[in-house]
């Protein structure tokens, strides 16, 4: 026998997904608020033991939200065949609830899921009963209602930093005709949410500046990327970390979270005040110098162990410097037809934040333990090599001296 119970918007998990959107999009949380949820809608406990949703039920039907009584079940088989392509993903609705959490899993940090649902009562059921508080505050779920083709621009112009989605998913309750007309809509709020997108690098074009050298503040850059993988954002922190040592300032973009992943992010960084230099970490401008001056002073550092971009010159100019990380890197740039003269090599140097004593807690102590096969202490005889790393293999002699 189903066990049938009544929804309410007075659960505790429904007050928490709610005070989450209002902070991020307040408009939708309004309208979840205030929809009327039909009768009809109830939540049981599915066959897998995890709560469903009931929309509909007859003497001889269950009218299984997202067609499925198993959804714990049902959405890894779903989306089995699935395959992440690094970026934004849409779902065509809400499904059983459970489709955009285990996609979300199977995401890079820097990837999105859009749901795309045309009922706001639908919507707010699965919110009554399923906890998407923490996902939606990290920026990782992205709830749209009613009219794609208006809710998903307006989504874009109120926090540009996202792309927009560019693989749509499909779901069982969508047939052939009906997951088309999906698609065709969401692919129509697409090219409106470029738009907008276009219209928001316009207005930052005007507040690109570039600071003049007789300026009495400190110098400040921009450190912008495009490139997810994990070398690339942890070298950009500890540039960001260095300027902040040398008494500069700077502002950042780079895909660690999926609000900083398009153009207008990166865009932004560079706008948020006059700029000495960007710096730009395993690429070059791309479409960045459409909207940088003539003149705008940008360096491209590319690192050892990540793979060049497809354009590596995309957007490189006069005023761009190439820099290489080792001699390794400088030579595939000149293989794929960077000039020798062009490319400078700067070596990744010490980070002073991760070897700093003020970074240890309180009582904490630290062994460093050495261990040495003979007694030649030479860099040279323990194969170290890069200036830096001798520095510290000296340092460490005198430490344990």
């Amino acid at each position: 026998m189903l066990k049938l119970e009544r929804i309410s918007k007075s659960t505790d998990v429904f007050q928490k997904n709610i005070s989450e959107l209002r902070l991020r999009q307040p408009a939708l949380a309004d309208r979840l608020v205030a929809v009327d949820l039909p009768d009809s809608f109830q939540c049981a406990t599915g066959r897998d033991g995890y709560p469903v949703i009931v929309e509909s039920i007859t003497d001889d039907c269950v009218g299984w939200m997202g067609g499925s009584s198993m959804p714990s079940v049902s959405a890894p088989a779903v989306l089995a065949k699935f395959v992440d392509q690094g970026v934004n993903v849409a779902l065509p609705s809400i499904g059983t609830g459970y489709e955009w959490s285990y996609l979300r899993g199977l995401l890079q940090p820097h990837c999105a899921v859009f749901v795309c649902e045309e009922s706001t009562a639908r919507l707010a059921a699965a919110l009554c009963v399923l906890g998407m508080y923490r996902e939606i505050a990290e920026g990782y779920l992205i709830l749209l209602d009613g009219d794609i083709e208006k809710s998903l621009p307006e989504f874009i112009d109120e926090q540009p930093g996202y792309d927009f989605p560019t693989q749509l998913l499909t779901l069982p309750e969508f047939d052939a005709a009906r997951f088309k007309s999906r698609t065709d809509a969401i692919h129509r709020a697409c090219r409106r949410a470029a738009e907008h997108h276009a219209r928001h690098l316009n207005r930052l074009r005007k507040d690109v500046k570039i600071r003049r050298r007789s300026s009495d503040k400190p110098p400040h850059i921009a450190i912008v990327s495009v490139d997810a993988s994990l070398n690339a954002l942890e070298h950009a922190y500890k540039v960001e970390r260095a300027a902040r040592v040398l008494g500069w300032t700077s502002s950042i973009s780079v895909p660690d979270r999926p609000k900083n992943c398009s153009l207008a992010s990166r865009l932004g960084a560079i706008a948020a005040e006059p700029v000495d230099l960007v710096v730009v970490i395993n690429g070059t401008p791309g479409r960045l110098a459409e909207y940088l001056p003539e003149g705008f002073p940008v360096a491209c550092w590319f690192l050892d162990g990540s793979q060049l971009p497809p354009v590596v010159f995309e957007g490189v100019s006069e005023w761009t410097h190439l820099v290489a990380a080792s001699q390794e890197v400088q030579q595939k740039l000149i293989a794929q037809g960077g000039r020798a003269d062009r490319i400078q090599i700067i070596e990744k140097g010490v980070d002073h934040f991760v070897y700093s004593p003020e970074r240890r807690s309180p009582g904490r102590s630290d062994t460093i333990l050495v261990m040495v096969d003979g007694e030649d202490l030479d860099p040279k005889a323990a194969n170290i090599g890069l200036e830096s790393h001798e520095k510290l293999w000296q340092e460490m002699q005198r430490s344990i001296a």
